[in-house]
Parts: C-alpha cells; structure tokens; sequence
C-alpha cells in the first residue's frame, strides 16, 4: 500500500459508507459517478500547527 500526504474522503455509487481516495483515484471516480459522488472532506498526513 502507497503511503499518501492527502487523501479525499467520499462516497458514491449510493453507498452509505465513507472511503478514502487518492487524487488520482478521485478524480477517477468523480468522472464515473457524477450523479452520486458526493465529496466528505479531505485527510492530510501533515496536520498545521
């Protein structure tokens, strides 16, 4: 498993369970599920101080 900086937290395809994307994973979907895509924020490694 790739280790990520950011990742987006979403869901789609009517699930009702969150999950998290990369970028280019994101983008992927969003282009796929443009009816149910809804975005729920975004996770980064590096937290500001």
């Amino acid at each position: 498993m790739a280790n990520y900086n950011v990742l987006y937290r979403c869901r789609y395809d009517m699930a009702k369970t969150w999950c998290f994307l990369c970028e280019q994973c994101l983008k992927k979907i969003k282009n796929e599920y443009q009816e149910s895509y809804q975005y729920g924020g975004t996770w980064k490694a590096v937290k500001k101080k």
